[in-house]
């Protein structure tokens, strides 16, 4: 916890070093390769490489001290705009992706070390040995309360493995749409497979034959035999001259039944509310992999509960596990389905069919073109609502569901890279539902095409 006095400074000096963030974040890995280049594995390079990671890291920080300054507030009688949620900072989705890249403890200490560093260096004379004590500090909670974090889950069982990866074998290996891919696991080890909560997913680690390892994460599922895990692999296409995926590419490519993964703890803290509130699920591309998660544990579990989806993909093509979805929704007494398409599938010719000749797909339920229109959807105000998908798409629905008058704390959403709302969110103001829903205009509401460049944070 901070003192008043550093809670002042940090407070005082977080605009600034908000301002210098990407470039902290790029002197911490550039320190951390040339003084510790096995911490640097455990990160995920190729978010970095995008600039993705750059804003992820200090992102994160900053969340975390904001949350650390306004509760020295509330504890010293103070206001905040922001009350709800503030008995404790939390970890960012960030940490979560990183505890998934299986760090261990010492390596924690280690990257909060060099952060500290590559603050010292990158404000230079900008700052005094005072303020930079106060950041230090944030530095150091922040790294240790993710270890205290992973501690209480193991006390309290929710982590129940010991060992960071193990090895897991490919038992099947599906075509689900376009460039995308399922893979079914099972532990090569001969070892249970370890439960999980609907929402969570893991790291899978790839090594190269220039001796580099690279990581990405991916939502689980459950296998379609019993002992097993599912994930589904979208291939991340270069976009504006940047290279295909490493890991996506090398999945798609490289492996088969029989191949053995690498996969790290199962994590996430975005994970299904299982009261009996409505379920809204809102998904793009192929963030419908956690749409799929949490619904096949309410097809099973909560039948009766009312559930919308949600989703916005770029063709019918496109659509991944739509039949999983189709097949859940059947066993629920209360769905809706509702699916934004960009353009249909091209045919032999390189164009598609006009959007009023347009097949509807089966399962794909109430078909509509362009981007998705938060004011045509019908969703009771009491609703949980679930997002997953690129950052633009999440950012874009989540402010109109809010400008239409749903309630920020019931919006709840799963970022594989950056926590690029974190250093906004306070800037929300206090909940105050819209007198005039229709009353404002949604870039996400515009296909693209219709006077505008098609927005690369939307990439599929």
């Amino acid at each position: 916890m901070l003192s008043p006095y550093a809670a002042d400074a940090v407070r005082a000096t977080i605009p600034v070093v908000a301002e210098h963030q990407a470039e902290m974040t790029r002197k911490f890995y550039g320190i951390m390769a040339a003084t510790h280049p096995p911490v640097l594995q455990a990160f995920d390079r190729g978010f970095h490489a995008a600039g993705v990671d750059r804003a992820a890291l200090m992102s994160a920080v900053l969340h975390y001290a904001r949350r650390l300054v306004d509760m020295a507030a509330i504890r010293d009688g103070g206001h905040v705009a922001e009350p709800a949620g503030l008995e404790s900072p939390g970890l960012s989705p960030v940490i979560a992706a990183y505890r998934a890249s299986g760090l261990t403890p010492d390596q924690v200490l280690i990257a909060a070390r060099v952060l500290s560093k590559a603050f010292t260096e990158v404000l230079g004379d900008r700052t005094t040995p005072e303020i930079a004590r106060h950041w230090d500090q944030v530095f150091w909670l922040f790294a240790t309360s993710s270890i205290a974090d992973d501690a209480m889950r193991y006390q309290h069982g929710e982590l129940t493995e010991d060992v960071a990866w193990r090895p897991w074998s490919v038992v099947r290996r599906e075509d689900e749409a376009t460039d995308t891919m399922s893979f079914t696991l099972e532990p090569a080890d001969g070892g249970p497979t370890p439960t999980f909560k609907p929402g969570q997913y893991a790291a899978v680690a790839v090594n190269f034959p220039d001796g580099t390892r690279h990581l990405r994460h991916y939502t689980l599922a459950r296998g379609r035999q019993p002992g097993s895990i599912r994930i589904t692999v979208r291939w991340l296409r270069g976009y504006d001259g940047a290279p295909d995926g490493l890991v996506s590419s090398y999945l798609h490519d490289a492996v088969h039944v029989g191949s053995t993964l690498d996969v790290g703890p199962f994590v996430g803290d975005v994970t299904l509310d299982t009261s009996m509130a409505p379920l809204i699920l809102i998904s793009a591309g192929v963030g419908i992999t956690y749409t799929a998660a949490l619904l096949d544990h309410v097809a099973e579990n909560q039948p009766t509960r009312e559930v919308i989806s949600v989703h916005a993909d770029r063709s019918p093509g496109s659509h991944a596990l739509m039949s999983e979805i189709a097949l859940r929704a059947s066993q629920l007494t209360n769905f809706a389905q509702y699916t934004w398409y960009e353009a249909p599938d091209p045919g032999p010719d390189g164009y598609g069919p006009e959007a009023d000749e347009f097949v509807q797909p089966v399962g794909a339920g109430n078909v509509r073109w362009g981007r998705v229109k938060v004011q045509e959807l019908t969703m009771p105000g009491t609703g949980q609502i679930y997002l997953c998908g690129p950052l633009g798409f999440m950012n874009d629905i989540r402010n109109g569901l809010i400008r239409i008058g749903h309630n920020p704390y019931r919006i709840h959403y799963e970022v594989f890279g950056a926590d690029l709302w974190a250093r906004r969110r306070s800037a929300d103001g206090p909940y105050i539902p819209s007198q005039d829903p229709q009353a404002h205009e949604e870039r996400a509401d515009q296909p693209a095409g219709q006077g505008q460049e098609p927005d690369p944070a939307w990439t599929w």
